[in-house]
């Protein structure tokens, strides 16, 4: 090793340096969530309805609000993370839905390999030695700590991506992190389940050949066993509701040693590949599958089930109880440049491959009739689920972060605005909107609510959506309008811009008649300029653990422990209700450096809602969108359409903000 590479070596920050370091999660002062909470109701309420909780406001601040305070100020002041526990529990333990498609997420990893022309087993043994290199690193503490602003950010959530599990309770489940000396991963392929050491003794991973061969012996066995055969798909039980799901496990644990051994097998894997038999053409039907399938070839309780489908397409369906999405990106984006970096040293011999150290064994299960009907309940359960859900992409490629940011704007603040106008184009009215930020700059810290809907943005969507003449007879003065004076025609036609229907005859002062076009864009630009740095307030103050929603959850959950009567009317007001329904559910996942090579999604978090999620690039934005079909107001193809539309007209904002159009619009 030279001098410079020990220097360097010395000097590396370690995985965990500033953990300890790091400061307790804050407890917001009340009077200031009460402030935050009313400024949010605000968009959303008529006068009278917002005088109301203003009302309740108060009575809460002068009444049982101060001894709820003081309930969480003591333990904030003997706990580093006043909410962590209430979280993970009443956010992701308690809830009795199925975890599949309503908590599960998905990832689609970048590219289809094009000229590589690389095989199911190639790419799933590729990722597979990227991840155990991962693991490596990560175990000697050295992948560098992220930062954020120069301060370090919280690691915690890493620890149980490898060797970790939800187990299902019949009333509350809980996540079980095992030891670090696990060595295998288990392969999911037509419903089958083997497990596969892919670590030796002394904690060596298998080489890329080694891995491509027991992928292979998998997928041969997978084709040639025989219907009578396979067992059951028991992995579809994960896609239960969590109690029927915990009934089911204990079950089969009673009923054979083998069923016990195959379970601890899974639940103790380093992680899961589903070797998937579906070759999708695009990235959409990448993340149909990874989000949605068919219920069976997953585990869902997994913190991640590596997805290699038929032609090598790769994705991820990730448990989000264990940790938040953007620390999945990270971990996959340094396995896509790892995959990237090392390609063609991998496979410079192809046909080069030596008998595996290891070979893959198949679990056993034993299964009687009150299992197996277990079984076909979850599978019909999930089918329909997956009947229910609806999926679309936005593979947006006319701009991306490189362009907004030379016009001096934050991507995400715009990507926001963009979203609630795409949804006033649709509905004409704006709900409830929630974007995730995350706290990690205390320890353990998880994520905050950013209440996106603002009166900021919701002036911004009307401006973007009124016609000429409305905007005209707002506050803005005719001084402060972009327009242009033609010589005269002395014409009474009509001119259209963009589908705006606009005087084009206007008798001045002087009486002097002229031809005349409307140029808005200075007003929209200037309400999009106040929307954006709206936009960055509330988001500073949730980045910072001064949010509105994990608070109001803290005083909610110590009013119902302390049984206080009847319950404070600030958690029984509609404004309590109304305002933290979002039917706009959004995520940035584009990562610290603004650029992340995979993007994916989640389902919406109501049945008449929308679920986006975003990753932005330099000269591009993935978009997923989710709904329901069950709700005949909403469409995903249908909001994707609206969101398109309105990225291009606020590029287009950009662009003419200092354009003169000049002539008749024949538009």
């Amino acid at each position: 090793m030279s001098k410079k590479t020990k220097a360097t070596a010395a000097t590396a920050e370690k995985t965990f340096q500033y953990q300890d370091e790091l400061p307790p999660l804050p407890l917001p002062s009340l009077e200031q969530t009460i402030d935050a909470y009313i400024k949010s109701c605000e968009p959303m309420l008529s006068a009278s309805e917002l005088e109301h909780t203003k009302g309740v406001c108060h009575d809460f601040l002068h009444g049982v609000g101060p001894q709820l305070q003081a309930i969480l100020e003591e333990r904030a002041g003997s706990e580093k993370n006043w909410i962590e526990e209430w979280w993970e529990t009443f956010g992701y333990m308690k809830p009795r839905y199925p975890s599949a498609i309503n908590i599960n997420w998905y990832g689609v990893v970048p590219g289809n390999w094009g000229p590589r022309e690389m095989s199911q087993s190639e790419a799933a043994a590729i990722f597979t030695v990227a991840l155990l290199q991962y693991r490596k690193e990560f175990l000697a503490e050295a992948i560098p700590p992220e930062k954020m602003m120069g301060k370090p950010l919280c690691m915690f959530q890493y620890t149980r991506f490898f060797n970790s599990c939800v187990i299902p309770g019949e009333d509350c489940d809980e996540i079980q992190v095992y030891d670090h000396n696990q060595r295998h991963i288990v392969i999911l392929r037509n419903n089958c389940m083997w497990v596969l050491d892919v670590l030796d003794e002394q904690g060596n991973a298998l080489s890329v050949p080694e891995l491509v061969n027991a992928f292979e012996a998998v997928r041969a066995e997978a084709t040639g066993l025989f219907d009578l055969e396979r067992y059951p798909p028991v992995s579809v039980l994960t896609s239960e509701n969590r109690t029927n799901w915990a009934k089911a496990r204990a079950y089969l644990i009673s009923l054979d040693a083998c069923n016990k051994e195959s379970l601890e097998i899974i639940e103790k894997a380093l992680f899961v590949v589903a070797l998937d038999e579906t070759p999708p053409a695009n990235s959409e039907q990448v993340a149909q599958n990874c989000l949605l399938g068919d219920g069976r070839n997953r585990w869902y309780d997994k913190p991640v089930v590596l997805v290699v489908h038929e032609n090598a397409r790769t994705g991820i369906n990730g448990q989000h109880a264990w940790a938040d999405a953007l620390v999945v990106v990270r971990i996959f984006a340094y396995c896509a440049k790892y995959v990237n970096d090392n390609f063609k040293q991998f496979f410079a011999h192809k046909t080069v491959m030596g008998p595996p150290k290891h070979t893959p064994r198949r679990l056993k299960w034993k299964i009687d009739n009150n299992a197996l009907t277990a079984i076909e309940c979850a599978s019909a359960a999930i089918s329909k689920l997956i009947q229910a859900s609806d999926l679309s992409t936005l593979l947006f490629q006319h701009y991306g972060h490189a362009f907004l940011k030379r016009y001096k704007l934050s991507p995400d603040y715009f990507i926001q605005q963009a979203i609630q106008l795409a949804y006033y184009k649709m509905y004409k009215e704006l709900p409830a909107v929630y974007e995730t930020a995350h706290t990690r700059l205390f320890y353990h810290g998880r994520t905050e609510t950013v209440r996106s809907l603002t009166n900021e943005s919701l002036a911004f969507v009307k401006t973007m959506e009124s016609t000429a003449e409305v905007l005209f007879s707002t506050e803005y003065s005719f001084d402060e309008w972009m327009i242009l004076i033609l010589p005269s025609t002395h014409s009474t036609e009509y001119s259209f811009y963009r589908g705006l229907i606009l005087p084009s005859v206007l008798v001045l002062p002087s009486t002097e008649c002229v031809d005349i076009i409307f140029l808005q864009a200075s007003v929209k630009w200037e309400v999009l300029q106040t929307a954006l740095k709206r936009h960055g307030q509330v988001l500073k103050n949730s980045l910072l653990a001064q949010g509105v929603d994990r608070h109001l959850m803290g005083l909610q959950i110590v009013s119902e422990m302390s049984g206080i009567t009847p319950r404070p009317s600030l958690f029984t007001d509609k404004a309590f209700e109304l305002t933290k329904r979002y039917r706009i559910s959004t995520s940035n996942i584009s990562g610290t450096a603004g650029a992340s090579p995979i993007w994916g999604g989640f389902s919406a978090m109501y049945n008449d809602g929308y679920g986006v999620c975003y990753a932005l690039q330099p000269d591009r934005i993935n978009f997923s969108i989710t709904a329901y079909h069950t709700d005949p107001t909403t469409s995903a193809a249908t909001f994707k359409r609206h969101l398109e539309a309105a990225l291009l007209d606020m590029v287009e904002l950009c662009l003419s903000r200092n354009v003169i159009y000049v002539g008749q619009s024949n538009l």
